[in-house]
């Protein structure tokens, strides 16, 4: 349920639920060896309160409690049991934007821009979770990073952003359009308890993290969007407690009338001890009419060997359409896979609004080399 103002007051409702179920099952020869599939319901109402009503300054809190029911538990050995577990805690969030400083400032000497406005905005986050009795017996589920938050702890996150915008000219009796093209950002979190470092989805090595730490890396975030073709993203982050930049990831699309081009670059270095992986995905997209041709490349630097390429064909007829794929997929060298690479066919039926329904058997093909 959308947030919903409540008896006219200045408190906003609104609860989010999900049901999922995650089979795992192992056969051999038809006889089931292993069985560690597991469902999942998950309940979640919260409050929110604007308490700030100022131009320069944003504070919004919220108050959640969050019901969570697993089909199975997790025993003291860490071993999976069909016994149902339910886990309840409630959590509060309070952010703060502001104050907010802008400067505004008229550029006659530009064709095409009539103003520029720069802002500054300071920002503070504080996340409160209460103690959870059960927390060992939780299965840690990868698809829902709210399986792994860590009771009774208390973080602090702390930034400052920078954004330029600029206004266009009138042109044609039209006024022009407000664009943003320039952000640049700068956060950090405090968290009370050490264990919640390794299990913070706002920091890309957060999951990565093999030690515990009071203070996560400094994030910085940047995008630069001079025009509606141009669009290019930049992610830091380095570490506070001795190891450096561990993350670095950039990336720029370049969009036509009927041609896109996307290349992204990423590099990873989580500890001194530990190999550098580096790694760039390239792709480009022809559109003609109701034809759509894309090409995606994958390339795995740090070793040396292209991981992936695809060609993919889309076909749309109004409502619908169909969409084939070969893809050409190696395995790296010297890892004990029993073929170096092999060759993938799919297809799927596209609908419009619903999206793409792919075969229900799997790939077709499987040229192995």
């Amino acid at each position: 349920m959308a947030p919903l103002r409540l008896f006219g007051s200045p408190v906003y409702g609104s609860v989010n639920s999900d049901y999922s179920y995650l089979p795992n099952r192992f056969q051999v020869d038809g006889v089931a060896t292993s069985d560690t599939s597991i469902g999942r319901l998950d309940v979640a109402p919260n409050l929110r309160v604007p308490l700030s009503k100022l131009t320069f300054l944003s504070v919004n809190t919220t108050a959640g409690y969050r019901n969570t029911v697993y089909s199975r538990q997790l025993t003291s050995t860490g071993e999976l049991v069909p016994e149902g577990v339910m886990r309840q805690y409630f959590s509060t969030r309070t952010d703060v934007i502001g104050p907010v400083f802008a400067k505004i400032w008229d550029t006659p000497g530009r064709t095409n821009i009539q103003r520029m406005k720069h802002v500054i905005e300071p920002t503070f986050s504080i996340d409160y979770i209460s103690d959870l009795s059960n927390q060992a017996s939780v299965p840690k589920i990868a698809s829902d990073p709210t399986d792994y938050v860590i009771g009774g702890s208390a973080r602090l996150t702390y930034g400052l952003n920078n954004r330029l915008m600029y206004r266009e000219r009138p042109r044609d009796g039209r006024s022009g359009t407000t664009r943003e093209f320039v952000s640049v950002g700068v956060q950090q979190t405090y968290y009370t308890n050490e264990q919640s470092s390794r299990f913070d989805p706002t920091y890309v090595t957060s999951t990565s993290r093999t030690d515990a730490v009071r203070l996560s890396p400094v994030a910085l975030i940047a995008r630069l969007s001079p025009t509606a073709m141009i669009d290019s993203n930049t992610r830091v982050e380095y570490d506070v407690n001795g190891n450096g930049m561990q993350s670095f990831s950039t990336g720029a699309r370049l969009t036509m009338r009927s041609t896109s081009t996307s290349l992204n670059y990423s590099r990873q270095h989580l500890a001194p001890t530990s190999p550098k992986q580096s790694f760039m995905t390239a792709s480009t997209t022809l559109t003609e009419r109701q034809w759509r041709g894309t090409y995606v490349l994958n390339w795995d630097i740090s070793r040396a060997y292209v991981v992936s390429q695809s060609v993919i064909g889309t076909y749309m007829a109004q409502c619908c359409g169909v969409q084939f794929e070969l893809q050409d997929y190696h395995f790296p060298a010297n890892a004990g896979y029993p073929v170096s690479a092999d060759r993938r066919f799919n297809f799927g039926f596209v609908l419009a609004g619903l999206g793409t329904f792919s075969n229900f058997f799997g790939a077709f093909g499987g040229f192995v080399r």
